[in-house]
């Protein structure tokens, strides 16, 4: 029997259902995004932002993340992976993101 996995609340079996029953999930939403982030946006030290299809027109297919903070990542890597396991999150420094980068923590 394999060990089990403590989970921080709202990302284990209590979150509910993924996606629709006896399918994938259509899509990930800004707002899945935001409400997953505020379980760890006290512990961190930057911004968080999406970038894409989830920032431009609040839903698509992967999250793109950009941290202003590079030792956010271990926090917000994980979150962003339960949500999408093909997310990709980045660390540069604010000046330097693109104008529609979409700002959720």
């Amino acid at each position: 029997m394999p060990p089990q996995i403590a989970r921080p609340l709202g990302m284990g079996a209590d979150r509910g259902q993924a996606g629709p029953p006896g399918g994938t999930p259509k899509g990930i939403t800004l707002d899945a995004v935001k409400k997953a982030l505020e379980l760890v946006a006290d512990k961190l030290k930057g911004t968080v932002a999406l970038i894409g299809d989830v920032a431009k027109q609040g839903t698509g297919q992967h999250i793109e993340a950009l941290l202003s903070d590079y030792k956010d990542y271990p926090r917000v890597n994980p979150v962003l992976q339960a949500l999408d396991p093909k997310a990709k999150v980045h660390a540069m420094d604010e000046s330097k993101w693109p104008d529609d980068a979409v700002r959720v923590v």
